[in-house]
C-alpha cells in the first residue's frame, strides 16, 4: 500500500507543477501598416500571450536604403505601445511620421517591427509565500499518507502490493 500512496503523491506533485508552468508563448502577429492622408501612419498588430501578463511594446522602422532600424520616439506615438499593454487582436499604434521625418520618407521596402516584452516587476513576496504554502502542504500530505496504517483493503480491481 505504501507504493500506491507514493505514486499518488508523485502524481499530485506533477499536476501542481504542470499547472504552474503552463503558459503560452509570446507572439506578435499580423503586423500591418497604412499611411493616412494626414501624414500619420497606422500600425496594427495582434498580441498573443498569457492573459494575466502585461507587456512593454516598442515600435521600430527598418529603413532599407540605409539598412538601419530606428526605434520610434514615444512622444510621436499614440495607442497600444509602451508599458502595461494586455493581449488582444487589432492593437493600434498611430505614428506621426512628419515629427520624426519632416520631409517625409521616400522609397519602398519599409518594414515596421513591433517588439513585445513581458513586463517584469512587482513584488515576488506573494509567489514566495504561495510556493512555501504549497510545499508545506505537500510535505504534510506526504508524511500523513505514508504514516497511516495499512489496514484498509485495496480498492476493487486494484492489484495488491505483495
Amino acid at each position: 500500500m505504501k507504493a500506491t500512496k507514493l505514486f499518488f503523491i508523485i502524481g499530485l506533485i506533477f499536476l501542481s507543477l504542470t499547472s504552474v508552468l503552463h503558459s503560452q508563448d509570446l507572439a506578435v502577429k499580423n503586423t500591418k501598416f497604412k499611411q493616412q492622408k494626414d501624414g500619420k501612419v497606422l500600425v496594427t498588430y495582434d498580441l498573443l500571450d498569457n492573459p494575466s501578463q502585461k507587456h512593454t511594446i516598442n515600435l521600430s522602422l527598418f529603413l532599407p536604403k540605409s539598412k538601419k532600424t530606428v526605434v520610434l520616439a514615444p512622444q510621436n506615438l499614440a495607442g497600444d505601445f509602451g508599458k502595461g499593454i494586455r493581449i488582444g487582436n487589432d492593437k493600434k499604434i498611430t505614428w506621426d511620421l512628419l515629427k520624426d521625418f519632416p520631409k517625409g520618407l521616400h522609397g519602398e521596402g519599409f518594414v515596421f517591427e513591433v517588439d513585445a516584452y513581458v513586463q517584469r516587476g512587482g513584488s515576488k513576496l506573494p509567489w514566495i509565500v504561495g510556493g512555501l504554502a504549497v510545499t508545506s502542504g505537500m510535505a504534510y500530505l506526504s508524511w500523513y499518507l505514508l504514516n497511516q496504517e495499512d489496514d484498509l483493503p485495496p480498492p476493487p480491481g486494484f492489484p495488491d502490493d505483495q
